[in-house]
């Protein structure tokens, strides 16, 4: 009875208990606009360039030097104020195949072209909103924004009004 007991207690302490982030060494969103503004052969360029540094021998090896050995990314596209599509959820990466399978999925999937202007202040809200639900826990946060284009016909925040101040 009492073996019962505490196997119970202590499925109960492990179904209460929050679930711990991963610690990775950066926390990173890309952000790639889709507006209307850029060609195809311009997208196909941003792709390609995120595909690559992720699986370029430096990076990976600056992964493997890391505390953790690891770093989140997530791969979004954007263009108006409050339009972005989520194409790659957060995702750890910690070698040469959790990078290439990344790069992959960033490579290989449609892209979603949206109307509604350029909006970078857009774009910066969307990536704190993904950093701030982030389930890994990084020693460094950054916001990769790739575009071709101003703010333009989208209203919204201008990037300074959304930019968090330094060391805030």
């Amino acid at each position: 009875m009492i073996g019962r007991g505490l196997i119970a207690l202590c499925c109960v302490a492990l179904l209460a208990s929050p679930v711990r982030a991963q610690s990775v060494d950066l926390e990173l969103v890309l952000a790639v606009d889709s507006s209307g503004s850029i060609d195809g052969e311009e997208f196909q360029l941003q792709r390609m360039g995120y595909a690559s540094a992720l699986t370029h021998p430096k990076v990976l090896a600056a992964i493997a030097r890391g505390p953790h050995r690891a770093i989140a990314v997530a791969f979004v596209e954007w263009s108006g104020p409050a339009i972005s599509t989520e194409v790659v959820p957060w995702t750890r990466i910690t070698d040469a195949a959790s990078a290439g399978a990344v790069a992959e999925r960033i490579v290989s999937a449609p892209r979603t072209i949206f109307g509604g202007g350029t909006a970078l202040g857009g774009a910066i809200d969307h990536g704190m909103a993904l950093l701030a639900r982030n389930p890994h826990q990084g020693v460094r946060r950054v916001i990769d924004i790739s575009g071709t284009a101003p703010t333009t016909g989208a209203p919204g925040p201008p990037p300074r009004a959304t930019r968090p101040s330094p060391g805030g």
